[in-house]
């Protein structure tokens, strides 16, 4: 009889093998059996299996974060949907949420913080961590105003760069950039109104994102309500710098917002010039609270400099033909200069070869001349033509308004007929931009200009 060959019994097997009565080879972290048949082995471990023993919980220490600077009085988003509101069920929560007020425990010292573990238990302050998309687009605005606001309208602010090194000329763009966002996040009021903007401005990019649309009405429409409950009660050193600033960003909406708009029943291009009566308002009246140097520096630049600087030789004064008939001793002074600096002003931003500079326009010419627009004016009239016809024919910049050829032509249409043969120049530009194969004859009735 055979002999058995000595063996080892498996005593720390798998129970799977055991079941099966078979050997098994204790490989870990599954033996060769399981493998072989594709089993669960209880050495692997379960992949329902809880663990065994729960893990401690983790102790944060409190969060402590600055209150906003707002006014408790400052209008908010009232619980039920407003005409200009929409309900929450359309609204992202953040933006509904985001008006309420921060209280403090002590609303009168600037260094009060706030426990968040008492915010997380008020139902009525803002949270935005449980609404990831709504931070995600406030995000995407944030990042769409840093990246492009110093490349747009801002770059428009301060010394024209004609003649500046790129080193300079990035300093002084981005000095109202900084100086703005510093304001915002301590503000509420003014980052509604920097969100706005912003969310306008990518609109133009993109038309079809009706969550832009959105964002733009919600965030502008609260951010005007605010800055005039603000201004009702008057300047002061806390609120100066945020009601300026504010003002500027409405003011950039405003001129951009008349494409989506239906014109006027005068037909003035007012929307043009008007905006920025409210900046230049707030700016005389909170000068004196303005703190930042940098600021000031820019603005006094600006404020000093309303005459352009003297051309060149190789530069003659081209729309000087728009003053030729003038009888200046006959004109009140204060029109004689105003019809002056818009011409100087054209002429300059004629030459500059920033194309987007044709803009700035706008912001220099005086109130006289915006008043004198208002009452159509003819030689106003024949200005603002002139500076339609350099809109038209520079080089396209997406961020700038948008003016279209019928602005011009009832612009024309105002002039009476003996002024209207100081507008060929202007018209021949626009039918060739209409019409490249346009020829030199004259249109729309305007005769030749003889005196040119």
């Amino acid at each position: 009889m055979a002999t058995r060959r000595p063996h080892r019994k498996s005593r720390l097997g798998c129970k799977r093998c055991k079941v099966r009565r078979m050997k098994c080879d204790e490989t870990h972290p599954i033996c060769m059996n399981c493998s072989k048949h594709d089993l669960e082995c209880d050495f692997s471990p379960s992949r329902d299996r809880a663990p065994t023993r729960p893990l401690p919980p983790i102790k944060l220490p409190p969060v402590k974060i600055p209150p906003l600077r707002r006014s408790p009085d400052s209008p908010g988003i009232r619980e039920s949907a407003s005409p200009v509101d929409p309900g929450p069920s359309s609204l992202p929560s953040s933006m509904v949420l985001r008006n309420k007020e921060v209280i403090a425990t002590s609303p009168t010292n600037p260094q009060t913080v706030i426990d968040l573990s008492i915010l997380q238990q008020n139902q009525s302050i803002p949270m935005h961590m449980s609404t990831p998309s709504d931070r995600l687009l406030d995000l995407k605005l944030m990042h769409h105003f840093m990246s492009m606001s110093p490349r747009t309208y801002f770059k428009l602010l301060g010394p024209a760069p004609v003649g500046q090194m790129p080193d300079e000329l990035n300093a002084t763009r981005t000095i109202y950039v900084n100086w703005i966002m510093r304001l915002a996040f301590t503000n509420q009021d003014l980052m509604d109104a920097l969100l706005g903007f912003s969310a306008f401005n990518l609109r133009r990019l993109d038309s079809s994102d009706r969550t832009l649309a959105q964002a733009s009405h919600v965030y502008l429409t609260r951010a005007i309500s605010a800055h005039a409950s603000q201004l009702s009660k008057g300047i002061n050193d806390n609120n100066g710098e945020v009601l300026f600033a504010t003002a500027c960003l409405i003011a950039f909406t405003s001129i951009s917002s008349q494409q989506y708009i239906s014109s006027s029943q005068s037909g003035l291009p007012m929307h043009w010039f008007q905006p920025w009566n409210g900046p230049r308002a707030v700016a005389a009246a909170a000068w004196h609270h303005f703190q930042d140097p940098d600021l000031k520096t820019m603005l006094e630049h600006e404020r000093i400099n309303q005459v352009p600087p003297k051309l060149d030789e190789d530069s003659p004064p081209i729309f000087d033909f728009l003053l030729s008939d003038l009888d200046r001793e006959a004109t009140d002074p204060e029109t004689v200069q105003a019809y002056d600096l818009s011409v100087l002003w054209l002429t300059r931003m004629y030459y500059n070869p920033h194309s987007e500079y044709v803009f700035k326009f706008t912001t220099k010419v005086q109130p006289k001349f915006v008043k004198m627009l208002e009452q159509k004016d003819p030689r106003t009239l024949t200005i603002v033509g002139y500076f339609f016809m350099l809109l038209k024919v520079m080089d396209k910049v997406w961020w700038l308004p948008v003016m279209t050829k019928e602005q011009f032509w009832t612009l024309v249409a105002m002039l009476p007929d003996e002024w209207r043969p100081k507008m060929e120049w202007a018209a021949k530009e626009f039918e060739k931009c209409e019409d490249p194969e346009a020829g030199e004859t004259p249109t729309y009735g305007i005769e030749r200009l003889q005196n040119t």
